[in-house]
């Protein structure tokens, strides 16, 4: 059976969609380059289609969330990761003992019909500049792309999102 987008696979031993892996393959090659870390390897806490981690509530249920480990990482290094993958498409929101919980890089990858309702109500948080958490607060990480991306897995790079 050939492979599409939304195949599942796995990436860093997690499950997530042939789409949201090459997005995660994109986002690295261009985080080493910018980086000057020709070794950097993104490694995952928790994947899609995930229910082990019960903080996470439901929006890892589908499709298209994942969330990075971040330790080791300085504040400067996860700002220029988060912005390398918003330039290929991603979502991502810095979380950390500010927001209650463990460092790490909660990211979304918009318009996947297999994405939860809590992961589709995160992405309009995230357009609207918010943290995507429920107290509503302002994302302190305020960069966003202009136009908004997605991953395309048939074109292979990031396009322009609804």
């Amino acid at each position: 059976m050939a492979e599409t987008g939304n195949t599942i696979v796995l990436f860093d031993g997690r499950k997530v969609t042939a789409r949201v892996r090459d997005c995660l393959l994109a986002w690295q090659k261009l985080y080493r380059l910018r980086a000057k870390k020709p070794k950097f390897k993104i490694r995952l806490a928790q994947g899609s289609f995930s229910h082990s981690v019960p903080a996470s509530g439901s929006t890892h249920d589908g499709d298209a969330v994942t969330d990075i480990r971040t330790d080791g990482m300085s504040n400067e290094d996860i700002r220029l990761f988060t912005r390398c993958g918003k330039q290929v498409g991603a979502q991502p929101f810095v979380r950390d003992e500010r927001d209650g919980m463990g460092p790490h890089v909660h990211s979304l990858f918009a318009t996947d019909a297999q994405m939860s309702d809590s992961a589709k109500w995160q992405v309009k948080e995230y357009d609207a500049g918010r943290n995507g958490l429920t107290n509503g607060k302002r994302d302190r990480n305020t960069y966003r792309t202009k136009p908004k991306l997605r991953y395309s897995y048939t074109q292979g790079k990031p396009v322009q999102r609804p």
